[in-house]
C-alpha cells in the first residue's frame, strides 16, 4: 500500500482517521469533513495501519 499524505489534516492522529473510516462494499472510505472524503477502491479497512498515513 501507498503512503497517504494528509498535510491539511496534520493535527489529527490516526486514532481519529481511523474512527472516521467506513467499509463500503469492497471499498474504504475515509470521511475527512462533510465535503472532503478518500474513496480506497477494493482496500479493506483492516489494511490500514498509521505508517500508511504521513502528516506533514
Amino acid at each position: 500500500m501507498e503512503i497517504i499524505y494528509l498535510k491539511v489534516y496534520s493535527t489529527i492522529g490516526f486514532d481519529v482517521i481511523r474512527q472516521n473510516m467506513s467499509q463500503e462494499g469492497n471499498d474504504t472510505v475515509l470521511t475527512l469533513t462533510n465535503v472532503d472524503s478518500i474513496r480506497f477502491v477494493g482496500v479493506d479497512i483492516n489494511t490500514f495501519a498509521a505508517d500508511h498515513f504521513f502528516w506533514g
